[in-house]
C-alpha cells in the first residue's frame, strides 16, 4: 500500500463572535504589496495573505470609503474593512484604487442603436465611451438599477455593467427605446 502523507493542519474554525466582528484595516496595522502578477497581497493581524480582493461597499456613492478586503478563494471571506483610503499612504491607496477600477469597470452608454426583446431577454446594441458593443439582460429582473431618476446601471447576463449617466442626455428616440425595456 502506498504511503499517504498526513493531512495538513486545517485552519482553526472561528467562533461565531469572531466571524461577526468587523476588523478595521489602516496604515498602522497592515501592509499591502503589489504581487508580480499585478494583484495585492496583505500582511494583517499576524497573517499573510498572498492574494486579496478589494470591493467598495458603496461603489457609486462613496467609492473610496468602506472598502472590503477579502480572501481571493471561492468563499471570499472578509478579512477587514478600510474605512477610508485617505488613511493609507499614497502608494498603497493608489494600488487599491487600481484594483477597484479593474473590478468596477463600467462603460458609459452614449448611444442606443437598438433594444430588442427576445423571449425573456433584451438584447442591446449600444455605443459606449469604450466603443460599440452588444449585451443581453434578463427582462423584468434586477438587470436595470435606477441610481436616480436619470442614472441607470445595466447588469448583463455575464455580470458586466454598463451605465447611462443621464437618460436626458440621450436623443428622445433613444430614450423611448429605453422606456420600452426598463
Amino acid at each position: 500500500m502506498p504511503h499517504m502523507p498526513p493531512p495538513s493542519p486545517a485552519m482553526p474554525e472561528l467562533n461565531v463572535e469572531e466571524k461577526l466582528t468587523i476588523h478595521y484595516i489602516d496604515g498602522s496595522n497592515s501592509a499591502f504589496h503589489r504581487t508580480d502578477g499585478g494583484f495585492l497581497s496583505l500582511d494583517f493581524d499576524g497573517r499573510s495573505y498572498q492574494h486579496v480582493v478589494v470591493m467598495s461597499v458603496f461603489p457609486f456613492s462613496d467609492p473610496n470609503r468602506y472598502v472590503s478586503v477579502r480572501e481571493s478563494d471561492e468563499k471570499h471571506a472578509e478579512i477587514g474593512i478600510i474605512k477610508d483610503l485617505a488613511d493609507l499612504d499614497g502608494n498603497t491607496a493608489a494600488a487599491i484604487k487600481e484594483q477597484l477600477q479593474l473590478r468596477r469597470f463600467t462603460p458609459k452608454i452614449t448611444r442606443i442603436f437598438s433594444a430588442k426583446d427576445k423571449g425573456g431577454f433584451t438584447a442591446f446594441d449600444v455605443d459606449t465611451d469604450r466603443g460599440r458593443c452588444k449585451f443581453i439582460i434578463r427582462s423584468g429582473t434586477d438587470s436595470v438599477i435606477r441610481l436616480s431618476d436619470t442614472r441607470l446601471i445595466f447588469c448583463d447576463i455575464d455580470s458586466n455593467r454598463f451605465e447611462v449617466e443621464n437618460v436626458a442626455d440621450l436623443p428622445k428616440k433613444e430614450q423611448k427605446k429605453l422606456d420600452l425595456y426598463i
